[in-house]
This record gives structure tokens, sequence and C-alpha cells, in this order.
């Protein structure tokens, strides 16, 4: 980002394009002036935190107000959570325990919540505390009693049910019904219910409850075509479809966590309406057959979670995220662009030739890795003029499993130091008691943004052909490289020496 002067006039209606957060703490740090009219922006909660880590958009955005949560395995800390006013939930991760939500500080934030069996009991002994709640979306796990106590929150104004039969329906009718004459009574708005049905199983009951449903219900039915009445607020989709649709801002998600005989039907109904996104989240029964995903010639995202057997990848696929895996992976020649492990034990070879984003979070599992048809065996080759995002453990860089390259070039790296870049930004960690020295004079790169060393007294490269941006987190560094063409923030550095450089395009 340039940096240019401006005279002091007023502004109105003022548009700022910032192509991601860290181009606006470069904007913020320019001066007081920029600080405060970032500050004082509307943010959009939900596209932030799909992208960036909470703890990164707080930073920026002291003020924010609402969390969205829809990410299982991301999650603030109750600290911060404390200093936000509204929380979105649409996943929660079941491994940090369910009790906050009984707590009364936590209860009065939530606005908008997807909410499982576990999750509605907690909220139907506390739902005291959730004052704010508007929009509840519920699990098809959830009884109708449960439900029951969840529609008696006065506050909630919209609720999307999913439902397996239709016994259950006819209890809920009976409910919202009573429900709405209560609201009525304290002049409060009727609440909005949409039902979505997985199966149908009589139709003469079904067409006889569907006359008498109250009107605030909105019903959505899979494997019927003769239902649809728009008077009714009635919606079919003639093809019998066992995937469930979740209703919320992200691309479409497909579930089978009821039967595992159900996975064909689910890898058809792919096929059958050209999607090239989804999530899939098995259950943790043990599956002995094969999950084969190899004709969905147009998936491009795939995310698993919970799988036990083996499976078998779309040459089609370029993003791929397993969590909680535990399984070989046939990757079936797919070339990965990006592929994220997260507390899995998975075995398989991956070809990493176009890999851009890597992270292996709290990981067992044990990869071969190709690379331009050479086979590295358990060594990892990572181009540093190529990879954007690169997470990986501590471990995997101090056994030397981690070879760096550049323009595939294996070039050798000092030991005991830990990379991890993110977004383009890279950041260095020296391992020991003592600052360490980091010796990259073989290393040329066109542009370099150090956003952080750690325990690193010394960083010498070779030529930086393009930019080099320093960020605050290295003020205990001596950056020394032999050419640098463009440069900004040499003064977050202890010392910054070079031998040529162009001072003219200096930043």
């Amino acid at each position: 980002m340039n940096k240019c002067r401006l005279e002091n006039v007023f502004l109105r209606n003022v548009l700022f394009y910032f192509p991601n957060l860290y181009e606006i703490m470069k904007f913020e740090s320019v001066s007081k002036s920029c600080q405060i009219a970032i500050v004082s922006v509307y943010i959009h909660p939900y596209q932030l935190t799909k992208k960036y880590p909470f703890q990164v958009i707080i930073k920026i955005f002291p003020k924010l107000q609402t969390i969205y949560f829809n990410q299982p395995f991301v999650v603030p800390k109750r600290v911060e959570l404390k200093k936000i006013d509204n929380f979105e939930i649409e996943n929660w991760n079941e491994h940090l325990g369910f009790g906050i939500f009984s707590k009364k500080w936590f209860g009065n934030k939530v606005r908008s919540i997807h909410v499982n069996k576990m999750i509605a009991n907690i909220i139907s002994l506390s739902n005291i505390n959730y004052t704010k709640l508007q929009k509840v979306i519920v699990d098809s796990s959830v009884t109708v009693e449960l439900i029951h106590s969840i529609i008696n929150i006065e506050s909630v104004q919209q609720m999307i049910c999913y439902l397996d039969n239709e016994s259950s329906f006819e209890l809920l009718c009976g409910i919202i019904q009573t429900n709405n004459e209560e609201r009525k009574k304290i002049c409060h708005s009727i609440l909005s219910v949409s039902i979505v049905f997985h199966s149908i199983c009589n139709e003469k009951i079904i067409g006889c409850l569907l006359h008498k449903k109250p009107t605030n219900i909105s019903i959505v039915l899979f494997g019927k075509n003769i239902w649809n009445d728009v008077s009714q607020h009635i919606i079919c989709f003639p093809s019998q479809s066992i995937c469930r649709y979740r209703i919320s801002p992200t691309p479409v998600e497909i579930y089978d966590a009821v039967q595992f005989k159900l996975i064909d039907p689910v890898i058809n109904h792919i096929i059958t309406e050209n999607i090239s996104r989804a999530e899939i989240l098995f259950s943790n029964k043990i599956r002995q057959r094969k999950n084969d995903f190899s004709n969905l010639i147009n998936l491009k995202t795939l995310l698993i979670d919970l799988a036990s057997s083996d499976i078998i990848l779309p040459k089609s696929l370029i993003q791929l995220s397993l969590i909680r895996c535990k399984c070989f992976i046939q990757f079936n020649s797919s070339q990965l662009t990006r592929f994220i492990l997260d507390t899995c034990e998975c075995k398989g070879t991956l070809d990493i030739s176009c890999i851009t984003a890597l992270k292996v979070l709290n990981d067992k599992s044990h990869f071969n890795f190709i690379k331009n048809n050479i086979n590295y065996k358990r060594e990892l080759p990572i181009d540093l003029s190529t990879i954007i995002t690169l997470h990986l453990p501590d471990r995997w860089f101090i056994s030397r499993k981690v070879v760096l390259q550049i323009n595939n070039i294996s070039i050798c790296y000092p030991t005991f130091v830990i990379i991890q870049i993110e977004k383009g930004e890279m950041s260095f960690r020296g391992i020991g008691r003592e600052p360490i020295s980091i010796h990259m004079e073989k290393f040329n790169f066109y542009n370099f943004n150090l956003k952080e060393t750690i325990n690193i007294k010394e960083f010498i490269v070779g030529d930086i052909t393009g930019t080099l941006i320093i960020n605050r987190e290295n003020t205990n560094c001596n950056f020394i490289c032999k050419y640098v063409h463009y440069y900004e923030g040499e003064h977050h550095l202890k010392s910054f020496n070079y031998e040529k450089t162009d001072e003219r395009n200096v930043i």
C-alpha cells in the first residue's frame, strides 16, 4: 500500500476499499485520524469471522459488537467474549463443553443460535437468561418438549425446525397454536416458524395436518411434489432427498449423520445438482465400506468430519478440510491448492505441486509427499515463493521433515527455526534459550512481508527484487539483505542493512 499526503478537507460518503485486514492495520498506523476513521465504520461480522480468527479481528476493531461463530474449531477466550455485546452461533466446538450456555452473562448476549439436543436441553433449563434471542435453528435430534421450552422465550421471533416424523409435526402445531394465542394476549408479535421434513411416511396424515396447521408455519417437504401451495406456505422438492440443508449464510452443506447407508444417495444428489461445495459429517459409528467421492466431477471444495474409513477423492477437488478423521485417503490425482487437517490420524500420498495453503493442527497424520513427479516420501517440500498460508507442528521443523525451496530448488534451512505464514505474512520463531541467527543468504524473494521475529537476533536473506514490508513485532531483530527494491517499516527493526537499493523507491 503506497502512502500519500492528503489535503485537509471534509469528506462525506467516502468508500474505503481494503483487500484484507492487514491492509487496514497499515492504514491505521498512518495517523490518529486514520485510526478514528476505521474504528467508526460499520463492520460485517459474518464475512470477517469466515476468513480471520477472532483475535485478529478484535485487535483491529476493538468496538466490534457482534461475533459470529461459524468455525467449530475457532473460539475466542472467555475474557474476550465478555467484551462483545452479541453472539450469533452457527457451530459450537463440543470439545469446549456446553456449561457456558447456562451462564447468565453468556445467555444475555446470544441473538441467534443453531441448537442440538445438548444445547437445547441447557437452554430449556435456563431460558430466562436468553433475553436477546431472536432466531433459533433446531436440529432434528431435539425433542418437541425441548422445542416447546424454546418457543416460550418471549424474545424469539423466528424458528427453523428439522423434523423426522408426522407425530412430531402434529404436537408442534398444537404448541405453536397455543403460543400464538398467548403472544396475542400480551401484544407480542407472532412467532415465524419454518419446518423442514427429511421424508414423509403417510400422505393422508400429512394432508390432514397441512390444512390444520397455524398460518405462521411454513413447510419444506422433500420427496413429494403434490403439496405445493403458496397460500399455505408449503414448498416441495420432488426428488426424494435424504440430505439436510442447513439454513445459514454459508454455501450448501450436506450431512449424513443418521445412517451410513445414506451416503450413496448423498453422493448421487451432489452429482445431480452439480454441487461444487459440500460439508459431510459422519456419525461416530465405525463404517467399514470406503467413502468413494471419485464420481463427483464438479466438486471443488469438501469438508469431512469424523470419517473413520477410507476416502477416495475426486480429481476435480481443489480444497480439502479434514476434522477428527482416522482414515486412509486416496487423493486420486487431485491437484489441491488448500489442505487443512485438524485433530486427524490420516495416511496417504499427497501431491503438493499446487498447494498454496497448508494447515496441520493438533495432528498425528503421516503422509508421503509428491511434487512435480518427484517422490519426497516423508519429507515435505515447501516453496516460499508460492506458499501463502502455512501452519505446521513444531516437530516437523525440528526433525527436518520440512524441506524449504525457492523456485523448486531445495536450499539448506537453519535448524530450530519455526516458520508460519498467514495471508502471505511470514513469522519466524527461534527455539532455544538464547536468541539465534537465521542465515538464508541463498533465498531470494520478489516480495517479502515480515510479520514478526521471535527469539531471533539476526536475519540474513538474499535479494528482494520487489517489496520488503516490516511489521511492528520485530524490534529485537537485525535484518540484513543484499539488495532491496522497495521497503517499508524499517524503523520497526533494531537495525536494517542492505548492500544496494533504489533510494527513490523507498516507501
